[in-house]
């Protein structure tokens, strides 16, 4: 694993992710390479409605780099997880009403595949197409 990346990276990797899931929901927010931050922020520039969610509620850019920290053969995995997670920040569960919307979610979630690596991706690989 590359030095940049956190503690919470770290137990994404060890296959520890009810721990990352418990470091991001206490708001610590993960150290991501800066073209996986580009691709985050593409993503928000694309999408008002996932802007928003950001804004109103920061744990959702936690979750969003989180995504970019998944090894690829366990994405589903970590797809799940995540969504779970952001189901009580976007979407009918969120706890800010002006986030309790299907657009949110949906938003979400797409952004969530998008940062996912796909089946058969390595790192290196992703950190060049990123």
């Amino acid at each position: 694993m590359d030095e940049g990346h956190d503690a919470i990276g770290a137990l994404l990797q060890e296959g520890a992710p009810h721990r990352a899931g418990e470091a991001l929901v206490s708001g610590e927010q993960p150290e991501i390479s800066p073209l996986a931050q580009a691709r985050i922020d593409e993503l928000l520039a694309r999408s008002p409605a996932l802007q928003e969610a950001v804004e109103q509620e920061p744990r959702v850019l936690s979750l969003l780099q989180t995504a970019t920290l998944a090894p690829a053969p366990a994405r589903w995995w970590h797809y799940e997880l995540l969504k779970n997670l952001g189901m009580s920040l976007v979407g009918w569960e969120a706890r800010t009403e002006m986030l309790r919307t299907s657009e949110h979610y949906v938003r979400f979630v797409q952004a969530l595949d998008a940062l996912l690596p796909a089946p058969g991706d390595d790192e290196d690989e992703r950190e060049e197409n990123a």
